[in-house]
């Protein structure tokens, strides 16, 4: 069978869809796993913390855009947590 999908073909498109959203709210679902236990937190808090998102990227050389990839994965992370598990990020920041 083919990746490939037909945008004519409702079925398809349907289908697609519910993948989608499917696997979305796994994602999700593993993110609130993640923030549920205090051990887990912490981990996560040091991937971020060493990630620095709201740290300067700027260096003057072309470390600037390692420093940007760094940043960019951890404020879209947080923007999240923020968004749709704010409770259980501020229990990771304190």
């Amino acid at each position: 069978m083919s990746d490939k999908l037909d945008v004519g073909d409702p079925d398809q498109v349907r289908d697609r869809q519910q993948k989608s959203e499917s696997r979305d709210k796994r994602i999700e679902n593993g993110l609130r796993l993640v923030l549920s236990h205090a051990d887990s937190r912490l981990w996560l808090y040091g991937l971020l913390e060493e990630a620095q998102p709201f740290g300067e990227a700027f260096t003057g050389n072309s470390h600037t855009f390692y420093n940007c990839g760094k940043q960019g994965w951890a404020k879209a992370l947080t923007q999240t947590m923020l968004t749709n598990h704010l409770e259980n990020y501020s229990k990771m920041m304190k």
